[in-house]
């Protein structure tokens, strides 16, 4: 790497995407991978995901309501003498490119609907509200750029969000 000079450009997050960069980082005026998190040596364009890696993806990204959440999801109505203010969130839901979230407090799994309906406090944009969501309707909903509704892994017990392990 002597006699070598190497510039890193840093992009902003919707730039980055444009490029199919996901990174955050550009090639060089040589064509060579510039890759922030290996400064010491050239980095290789496998290391970087790729927008079209990523919407060939489709929602399969995260999965909403892994088992552990099932099992300390409350069923539906078993905490109905709590007020809404005093009960605690289990699982947040969001949309990555916008404001809407789902605060989910209870659930249970429906046979008739083959899906879990979900109880919560949900804040389509228009201010928040108590409500009904069910698992089939957050799975289906397609946010742009190929992305879907993502679980909040900042809310609720580390160990109901497997992500954590990997960081």
């Amino acid at each position: 790497m002597t006699g070598i000079k190497l510039s890193w450009t840093k992009l902003s997050p919707m730039k980055s995407v444009r490029l199919g960069l996901i990174s955050g980082t550009t090639r060089s005026a040589t064509n060579e991978p510039n890759c922030i998190r290996h400064r010491a040596q050239c980095c290789v364009s496998s290391h970087h995901l790729r927008l079209r890696d990523i919407l060939s993806l489709g929602n399969s990204l995260m999965k909403l309501l892994t088992d552990k959440i099932k099992e300390a999801l409350p069923s539906l109505y078993s905490t109905e003498d709590i007020p809404c203010e005093d009960k605690q969130v289990v699982v947040k839901f969001f949309n990555p490119m916008g404001s809407q979230t789902w605060e989910i407090t209870e659930g249970s799994y429906q046979e008739e609907m083959d899906t879990w309906l979900l109880f919560g406090k949900c804040d389509l944009g228009y201010g928040a509200e108590w409500g009904y969501v069910t698992l089939a309707e957050l799975e289906d909903l397609d946010v742009g750029f190929g992305l879907g509704i993502e679980r909040d892994i900042c809310v609720g017990p580390s160990e109901l969000h497997p992500e954590w392990a990997s960081m």
